[in-house]
């Protein structure tokens, strides 16, 4: 009997697994071939300066082929023919299309016929064309609705980073400038969230389902398109790793956020902590801030001795959990926030927002503290920092939270109804 193949095509390289988007993808992975059997093959773009290493990639992956780059000039062109033309592309979409792509991927899919497609975000939707007659069952994971966070980050008025973002090595430097300031940032982010959410729609008519990481954004999407091809394959924690109890020198006035840096909405929100939240902390405190960080942000606040900037950390659990609270209200986004679960099944006690809180359905003031308002976050904070016995109880509530609910023997449950 022959082993059912599934193709997958990833913006990304998945190692070394530096963030919870990563971290989730090789579990889908791993469960599709430890338990349904699958040989599974990537083709996938890489980041700046990476190289693909048969030594990186894990027994469950048969074998990585890594997309060219687009180049500049196929940029531009995609970019007034497809993004400013009729077919109104997101221009994330623009970014990540070339012929070469197209044919690379066409020839795979003809010579290995895989049983299953799968695609990784809007960007890689866009080689559909290249696979639509193939007989796989194609799934689009989308992660969350990227018009709804472009939206919420243009009228945040809280962005200070780059609209760029991640893409902000394969534009010209003007033009990176330009994204990061005022009036034609804010356009841009509109425009985006525009195409974005035409393409949302037609993907989901034209793949047959369409993942979403919360149960929240399923539901908009599948209410939008009056159907239910939408499924909720959410974000997962290794719950057994994450909640070891591992020696970590506590700092009883450490607080904790991590993330990458260079991503506009985890840049946003460390700038919305410093400014809006921290002032307001009566407590003495040590803020640390695990993650790739720019040079830019680090040289803004290389004067405050408080702020410890950890940079990109071989294990994040040793940090993280030395410190007393993890501290996380978020600027803008959507979707579940890996990095608040992750915090929970370590037991920490987590401050966070209605925005850090979405789709993970905790009770406020047992499974973590959420507020909206600056001040009451600070406010949670010292109570936090002054009541020892409260911030253990409410980190053990947290990973008792995260044990039921996150584990990703109960997130994977959704393959069955995809019928992979």
């Amino acid at each position: 009997m022959k082993q059912k193949r599934l193709l997958a095509i990833l913006s990304r390289y998945l190692w070394p697994v530096d963030g919870g988007r990563k971290e989730s993808l090789n579990h889908y992975f791993k469960e599709l071939h430890d338990t349904y059997g699958y040989e599974i093959k990537l083709m996938c773009f890489l980041e700046y300066g990476q190289k693909v290493d048969q030594k990186d990639f894990p027994s469950y992956i048969s074998n990585v082929v890594a997309l060219q780059d687009v180049t500049a000039p196929e940029r531009i062109k995609n970019v007034l023919m497809k993004t400013l033309g009729p077919l109104q592309w997101p221009f994330q979409c623009s970014f990540y299309y070339s012929k070469a792509n197209y044919s690379e991927i066409e020839t795979m899919v003809k010579e290995w016929k895989p049983d299953v497609i799968f695609t990784e975000m809007i960007r890689t939707c866009v080689y559909y064309h290249a696979f639509k007659n193939s007989g796989a069952l194609l799934l689009s994971n989308l992660d969350d609705l990227l018009s709804v966070r472009y939206q919420k980050q243009a009228k945040s008025g809280k962005s200070k980073a780059s609209a760029a973002g991640n893409y902000s090595n394969k534009l010209p430097k003007p033009l990176v400038w330009l994204l990061k300031e005022g009036p034609v940032k804010n356009q841009f982010l509109k425009m985006e969230s525009k195409r974005c959410a035409k393409w949302e729609q037609q993907y989901y008519k034209l793949f047959d389902y369409t993942l979403m990481t919360s149960d929240v954004e399923r539901d908009v999407l599948n209410q939008a398109m009056a159907s239910d091809k939408a499924k909720t394959l959410s974000v997962g924690i290794d719950y057994e790793y994450y909640s070891q109890n591992i020696e970590a020198e506590k700092d009883p006035i450490g607080l904790s956020f991590l993330g990458n840096f260079n991503v506009a909405a985890n840049a946003d929100t460390l700038e919305m902590i410093i400014q809006e939240v921290l002032p307001h902390i009566q407590s003495e405190f040590r803020f640390y801030l695990i993650g790739k960080c720019p040079g830019h942000l680090r040289a803004r606040y290389q004067n405050d001795s408080r702020l410890i900037f950890c940079g990109r950390v071989d294990d994040l659990r040793e940090y993280v959990k030395k410190t007393a609270v993890f501290l996380a209200p978020i600027a803008y986004g959507t979707g579940i926030k890996t990095k608040i679960v992750e915090a929970m099944a370590m037991n920490m006690p987590v401050v966070t927002n209605s925005v850090g809180a979405e789709g993970i359905y905790g009770e406020a003031g047992k499974d973590y503290m959420v507020s909206d308002d600056p001040v009451r976050i600070a406010a949670n904070v010292d109570e936090l920092l002054n009541n020892h016995e409260l911030a253990s109880k409410m980190g053990e509530q947290a990973g008792r939270f995260a044990y039921e609910h996150f584990r990703w023997s109960q997130v994977l449950a959704v393959y069955k109804q995809l019928g992979v």
